[in-house]
């Protein structure tokens, strides 16, 4: 080695050596300099250490509430053809067996909230407001409306073809037609087996001489069907939902549905469930007939079928008030409508609901004589005949938390402004 290479050697030892005193000296700093802090701070109040032994005043929040009632929607392009609502009792200390309620609701059948116009159950899809359906069904029909899962026909089709198809019987030959007129299916008389396609047409396509109950009445044939051949799991059912994708969209998570779909399933098998149609009547409605709920027969059953589910004013939503005319007096409707909205309550249309006529508008309210004072406000009727009967039991009238049945004199103007009444 040169002199040079060993001087350059001797220079690089110096400068390493350097290096490594500065970067011990400044990690001993470092250390001094948090051990400083932590012995000046450790001298303060430290929060005590809480006692590992629980409280006695210490409460477990209450698992949340199961959901009990599902509207069940299936789609096509001229909206929900078909529509279920269904309920399952929750569970009790009794040791009762489960039961269940299913509600096939006519796709014509007239709904209607605060913020939502009067009209036919299957329009309300036709909106991006995925909560419409359950809302309306709620506020007239009196029930709490938990969860919602409306199916396009695709997604219907998909869901029969995980149980392996359906077996249907038809009393004669049936040829079925999609929106546009064209035939999607024909059977002929008999018992056969249909696919997931054939079997999501037969419930919500349309024959010649159809009418809303037959349509209603195969939608409930196939869904029944459907639900007594799901698989007994959760895990499983969960696996036919997912599989369905972006065409059957539910305003719960896929788990919660799955969870549903197995307790009424299970109940559908065990034969415990009922299902029932909701008495209504046919009337004229923007030029067309139109299915309205008769609360007298309606209200009474759906107390017994869904007693877990009753609406609760200031809980649900705000009072009911069932508002009916004496025949032929149902144009006074409207104006009362806004008036009723107007003052802050749901208003429920009763044209379908038979009502004495009266010379005095007459205002039922169940326990609460200040509903009973605001409507009457509300509707300008300061003579009208008020009742309070009992809040409970829930049975017998009012309909809803207050029943209104105006008098043959009862006029509301054109404005939607009530008259006085004399």
């Amino acid at each position: 080695m040169t002199d040079a290479e060993n001087e350059a050697e001797q220079h690089r030892l110096r400068r390493t050596t350097l290096h490594l005193i500065l970067s011990v000296a400044a990690v001993g700093l470092f250390a001094l300099a948090f051990v400083g802090i932590y012995v000046s701070t450790s001298g303060r109040d430290e929060p005590p250490v809480p006692d590992p032994s629980p409280s006695p005043s210490q409460t477990v929040a209450p698992p949340p509430a199961a959901r009990e009632t599902l509207l069940l929607q299936a789609t096509t392009a001229v909206g929900a053809v078909g529509n279920l609502l269904s309920g399952v009792a929750p569970a009790d200390a009794s040791g009762a067996p489960p039961a269940a309620a299913i509600l096939p609701l006519p796709s014509d059948l007239i709904v209607s909230a605060p913020s939502v116009a009067p009209q036919p159950l299957s329009r309300t899809v036709a909106t991006i407001d995925t909560l419409r359906p359950a809302s309306t069904v709620a506020a007239t029909l009196g029930v709490r409306v938990d969860a919602s899962w409306r199916m396009d026909r695709k997604a219907l089709a998909g869901l029969v073809d995980s149980v392996g198809g359906l077996p249907v019987s038809v009393p004669e030959p049936l040829r079925l037609r999609d929106e546009e007129g064209e035939t999607v299916l024909r059977l002929k008389a008999g018992r056969t087996r249909l696919t997931g396609t054939d079997a999501s047409w037969f419930a919500v396509g349309s024959a010649r001489d159809d009418t809303t109950q037959t349509v209603t009445d195969r939608f409930t044939t196939v869904m029944l069907a459907t639900l007594r051949r799901l698989p007994t799991t959760d895990v499983a059912i969960r696996e036919s939902l997912t599989a369905l994708g972006a065409l059957a969209p539910s305003t719960i998570g896929t788990q919660d549905l799955a969870d549903y779909l197995l307790e009424l399933s299970t109940v559908v098998r065990a034969g415990d469930a009922v299902v029932e149609e909701l008495p209504a009547a046919q009337i004229s409605f923007g030029g067309t007939s139109a299915a309205w709920l008769d609360y007298a027969g309606a209200t009474p059953r759906l107390r017994s079928l869904l007693p877990y589910a009753q609406w609760q004013a200031g809980v649900d939503g705000p009072a009911r008030v069932l508002v009916s005319a004496p025949e032929g007096s149902a144009d006074s409707l409207a104006g009362v409508r806004v008036a009723i909205t107007d003052a802050g309550l749901v208003f429920v249309d009763g044209r379908a609901t038979p009502v004495e006529p009266a010379a005095r508008t007459r205002v039922t309210s169940r326990g609460d004589a200040a509903l009973a004072k605001q409507i009457t406000t509300a509707l300008a009727t300061p003579r009208a005949t008020t009742t309070v009967v009992p809040a409970i039991p829930v049975r017998g009238r009012p309909w809803a938390d207050a029943d209104v049945a105006l008098s043959t004199r009862y006029r509301a103007p054109s404005d939607a402004t009530p008259t006085l009444e004399p």
